[in-house]
């Protein structure tokens, strides 16, 4: 399996920019996602804020901090996430049908060697197809 360099994370809510700001302080360069550049602008400040947290409370040091934040960049549109190795849904089922993205359509424009997340609580992610989708894509992996 090729190494996860960049991730790339869909939803830049609060579960998204929590996947963001975990990845980038462990070291992955990280693109985030949503609908709107207010909404990943929101994202890229809570990712701060949590770290800036973490050294306020000597669980970090601001220099890893800083590098963090910079590992974080805005993805403005689904086409900005195609050089991540990972891309993983920060956003429940239902909200990435709000988004207007299937995860189907998400899988067939990115699983040529990457690795796709989801969350399964979505309904198309629960129907039989799906299911039936998802074992052959593993297999075919």
């Amino acid at each position: 399996m090729a190494e996860i360099k960049i991730v790339g994370v869909i939803g830049a809510g609060q579960m998204g920019s929590g996947i963001a700001h975990v990845c980038a302080l462990n070291g992955y360069d990280v693109l985030l996602n949503d609908v709107s550049v207010d909404q990943i602008d929101k994202g890229l400040e809570a990712v701060r804020r949590g770290l800036e947290r973490q050294v306020s409370k000597g669980q970090i040091s601001e220099a890893d901090m800083d590098a963090a934040v910079r590992r974080v960049t805005s993805a403005p549109d689904i086409a900005a996430l195609a050089p991540a190795d990972l891309v993983d849904q920060g956003v429940g089922g239902d909200g990435l049908l709000d988004l207007g993205r299937s995860q189907f359509a998400l899988r067939r424009r990115f699983w040529g060697g990457r690795l796709l997340s989801f969350d399964r609580s979505g309904r198309d992610a629960n129907s039989a197809q799906a299911r039936r989708n998802l074992l052959n894509d593993v297999r075919n992996f």
